[in-house]
């Protein structure tokens, strides 16, 4: 993997995330990131969900900027170990919640639990199809708070249909990815 990923705002601005395990990580690069944080500034006291979080890189960003609890799923047990060292170096691990589970059964439990979320970042494989399916359980499990948002990095060159009680908030390109933002109505 090249460059070295870091927080780039927040009480850890600056400090070094442990790189993924694997090239089949791939992270939010850091402009992305600057956009997602800029477009939603509201981060104190919210509650997050890093779907596909691969190293916990937005989910430990948005705790450097005041979120006070982040659910953190994957089903690679690589990402797993990877998320936990970078919560441990931060000493983030006890207000945590990591899930080593498939992104559908992660979001079934959740509605089951009645869990919500004001931010959900959906950031899986850009070689699998995750995006609509993941959309759909969020909707149909009723995980996102009054007000909240859905932030998705998705490649240029897939379609994605979005569920009609969701709303594009933002689109934006960068190079090959497109940053959907989308809030519910």
């Amino acid at each position: 993997m090249k460059g070295e990923m870091r927080i780039i705002g927040g009480y850890l601005k600056g400090q070094k995330l442990t790189p993924p395990k694997s090239d089949r990580v791939r992270p939010t690069i850091d402009r992305v990131k600057e956009a997602i944080f800029n477009i939603i500034q509201e981060w104190e006291d919210k509650v997050i969900l890093d779907l596909f979080a691969g190293t916990g890189n937005l989910g430990i960003e948005a705790y450097s900027r005041g979120a006070k609890t982040v659910y953190f799923v994957d089903n690679d047990i690589n990402s797993i170990m990877v998320v936990t060292e970078n919560l441990k170096k931060f000493d983030l691990l006890k207000k945590s919640k990591i899930y080593s589970m498939d992104y559908k059964a992660a979001l079934k439990k959740f509605g089951r639990e009645g869990v919500k979320f004001d931010v959900i970042f959906i950031d899986p494989p850009f070689k699998k199809d995750f995006w609509e399916p993941a959309l759909n359980l969020i909707v149909e499990n009723h995980l996102l708070n009054d007000n909240g948002f859905i932030v998705t990095e998705i490649p240029t060159y897939k379609e994605t249909k979005i569920p009609d009680s969701l709303t594009i908030y933002r689109d934006r390109k960068y190079g090959q990815n497109r940053l959907l933002i989308l809030s519910g109505d």
